[in-house]
């Protein structure tokens, strides 16, 4: 269990890295312009939404797909 997150942490570290160029200026549109402001709610909700059926997520099997 414990590789899992191991992995899925160098996961979302290297995926950090990739994105770490876009996320300052979009936070400022966000900060800066009302119409974007929901912006911070987004992560938010997504970690609920996931978190809400976590148990139906861990028993999905662990298999490829073409979905990506």
């Amino acid at each position: 269990m414990k590789s899992i997150w191991a992995k899925f942490g160098i996961l979302a570290v290297l995926v950090g890295l990739l994105y770490f160029p876009v996320i300052p200026p979009m936070v400022i549109q966000w900060w800066k312009d009302p119409n974007y402001s929901h912006g911070f709610l987004i992560p938010l909700v997504s970690l609920f939404l996931v978190w809400r059926r976590r148990d139906v997520l861990k028993h999905l099997p662990k298999v490829p797909s073409d979905w990506g």
